[in-house]
């Protein structure tokens, strides 16, 4: 990323926790935001309290998928 090199530490504005950059990936979004990879240890301390879980799984495909049925419960 622009400005960010592996090495580099950020701060997570909300929880004030110290992070190190260790990689990147090409092109991961979700939805418009981008992704950030961490273990759920971390994801916990720094999580607002009240925050929701979700989980998904986005394709893209242009092949037709048989026998998939989509749940939106």
């Amino acid at each position: 990323e622009k400005g960010i090199d592996i090495g580099d530490t950020i701060i997570d504005p909300v929880s004030k926790k110290e992070f190190t950059i260790i990689g990147f990936t090409k092109d991961q979004m979700f939805s418009h935001t981008p992704v950030v990879y961490v273990n759920e240890d971390v994801w916990g301390a720094i999580s607002q309290p009240n925050q929701k879980d979700y989980s998904a799984i986005a394709l893209n495909t242009d092949k037709e998928i048989k026998n998939a049925h989509v749940i939106d419960k």
